[in-house]
């Protein structure tokens, strides 16, 4: 089989959980990075395929209605999540909303779980405040500071720890309200409960100004990390001096101010499997896509498919319906939100 991205041949009968078959960028090949592969976000000869196989008449004829009903009720299910969340947390931007509630959809396709709107509400319980309350020695990143890293390709986001919603990033990743006092964590809105224990790599979104409490306890989190062998990243400014024996360390200049890495020593170091490209994510892209793609598993619902209440589909395709999610398949639809 070919990798279009590299133009490589991939030996099917290998297993992929150490490195992406599409982008060869050392992460696994699970369903978190499939959504943020680069070789299947930014390939255009793929994005020709899928327009191709869109336009067979079969296709059109036989499967639009399908498609039709399901592009419908999600549309539906994320515009009833929207109302849902708007009215329980009014301190949240739509921008920040959307992105809260993709990672949700994510959730409940994870664990195969239609959409509740009752389990939605309980979920919501869980989400931290939008006030910020900055230790001492550091300040926030800026808004000029932050729409450069969205765009910087040489700091990973794929989990970024945050001192309040208000700073959570308008693209998909992992994120943790880091507060040790406060027993909560929002697993169904992407958050993970113990930083210390993820092995992908860790990017605080703060400036340490001068050295502080704050900065040792963040420091013996990045130390535990290491034995996993997961990389953090700190900005800071140039009264910081994270030079540390016995630890890999690289300083890039950014934006006016510094960033580190801390990782383990090793003489196979690679680059930061980011979530970059960083495609944008939000849900209206269920409003551009064709309807036949919806009613193919492999090109448009694909896991976003169990959370389809099936009793919410006529009744003449929920037969279709049900012959169409046996078809396992890898799921093309999400990597463009």
């Amino acid at each position: 089989m070919t990798n279009y991205p590299n133009q490589t041949m991939i030996d099917l009968s290998n297993r992929f959980e150490s490195e992406c078959s599409f982008c060869n960028g050392g992460a696994p090949d699970d369903d978190f990075h499939f959504l943020i592969c680069p070789g299947v976000i930014y390939h255009k000869q793929i994005h020709t395929f899928i327009s191709r196989i869109c336009k067979n008449q079969f296709l059109r004829e036989g499967l639009q209605s399908l498609g039709t009903s399901i592009k419908s009720l999600l549309r539906s299910y994320v515009s009833r999540a929207r109302k849902i969340l708007r009215k329980s947390r009014p301190d949240l931007s739509d921008i920040r909303a959307n992105r809260l509630l993709f990672s949700y959809f994510c959730d409940l396709s994870h664990i195969d779980e239609c959409f509740d709107e009752r389990v939605l509400i309980g979920a919501i319980r869980d989400l931290p405040g939008t006030l910020t309350i900055t230790p001492s020695g550091t300040r926030l990143l800026t808004d000029s500071e932050l729409a450069t890293l969205e765009s910087d390709l040489r700091i990973p986001l794929d989990l970024v720890v945050l001192l309040s919603l208000a700073q959570l990033l308008r693209y998909f990743n992992s994120w943790c309200m880091y507060d040790p006092s406060i027993d909560r964590c929002a697993r169904r809105f992407g958050e993970l409960s113990n930083i210390a224990q993820s092995h992908r790599d860790m990017t605080l979104l703060l400036v340490f100004t001068y050295p502080d409490k704050f900065l040792q306890s963040m420091l013996k989190v990045a130390f535990s990390r290491i034995k996993r062998n997961a990389s953090s990243w700190f900005f800071h400014t140039k009264l910081i001096n994270l030079q540390i024996p016995d630890l890999e360390t690289k300083t890039i200049s950014f934006a006016g101010i510094f960033v580190t890495v801390l990782r383990p020593i090793s003489t196979k170091l690679k680059l930061p499997t980011s979530g970059l490209p960083r495609a944008k994510k939000g849900f209206d892209i269920l409003d551009q896509f064709p309807p036949t793609l919806f009613a193919l598993p492999f090109l448009g619902f694909g896991k976003l498919s169990r959370t389809i209440i099936i009793d919410d589909l006529p009744v003449s395709l929920q037969r279709l319906f049900q012959e169409q999610k046996l078809n396992a398949a890898p799921d093309f639809l999400l990597v463009f939100f």
